[in-house]
């Protein structure tokens, strides 16, 4: 049966990243040579149009409604001319490499957008090349069932489904980043305890993390992880360091 490669990753379990590496080897491969995925990964990075495209993420870093969208990625890698004579697969696939490129070095360190927001955003990209593929129904089954085992990054969490690990390992990077960032007066250091000193900093993360309408706190609700508690784990492992 044949479907859309939009609808099959939309629902799937997997990570940009992974659909990434999903999408070259069991479609992609069947029609080019894996020397023609090296080469398109290769261009899509030498694009001088989705180097810019970084340049002005980094400027506008402070403003979210002018993260690159799937239309920016797609249109910089087919106006450049290695790829003016692409097909629409080979457009998609360095599509989604560049994106992948930009949320490992832009949105990782500046927190642009909510990962899992910009990775359904960038598969679009298949439903404007219109990208389709025979598709075993067994196998779309398989592809769109949300549990898996994974390895998680604390021992208490199991069979999750891979996009709450994600969301739970964005949230410990922004944790760790607060934690590094927490600044306090040496007045009000010297007039603390240490446990209380913990717990002031355990309240003003967790306060500025669930405030309302904040991405952290969409992101906790939407996957029901407890942010007070995360926040402890994090300070934990950095006392014990």
């Amino acid at each position: 049966m044949q479907y859309s490669l939009y609808d099959y990753y939309k629902n799937s379990f997997l990570t940009l990243e992974e659909i990434l590496k999903h999408y070259s080897e069991h479609f992609y491969l069947n029609n080019h040579s894996r020397n023609k995925i090296e080469k398109v990964l290769s261009k899509a990075m030498e694009c001088d149009k989705i180097k810019e495209l970084f340049g002005r993420s980094i400027q506008n870093r402070d403003f979210p409604e002018r993260t690159p969208d799937f239309n920016d990625f797609s249109i910089a890698i087919a106006k450049t001319f290695w790829f003016l004579a692409q097909s629409n697969d080979t457009i998609a696939l360095a599509t989604l490499a560049a994106a992948v490129a930009w949320n490992k070095q832009i949105n990782s360190h500046f927190f642009i957008i909510d990962e899992e927001e910009f990775r359904n955003n960038i598969l679009l990209v298949f439903k404007k090349l219109e990208i389709v593929e025979e598709i075993a129904e067994t196998e779309y089954d398989a592809m769109t069932d949300p549990y898996i085992y994974s390895k998680m990054t604390s021992d208490n969490d199991v069979a999750l489904p891979v996009q709450a690990v994600n969301a739970k390992i964005r949230l410990r990077t922004i944790i760790l980043k607060k934690l590094k960032d927490f600044k306090i007066s040496q007045s009000e250091y010297d007039s603390m305890s240490y446990d209380t000193l913990r717990e002031y900093m355990v309240k003003m993360i967790y306060n500025d993390m669930n405030m309302v309408g904040s991405d952290t706190r969409r992101i906790a609700n939407k996957f029901g992880i407890d942010l007070e508690t995360l926040i402890n784990e994090e300070l934990e492992r950095e006392l014990n360091r």
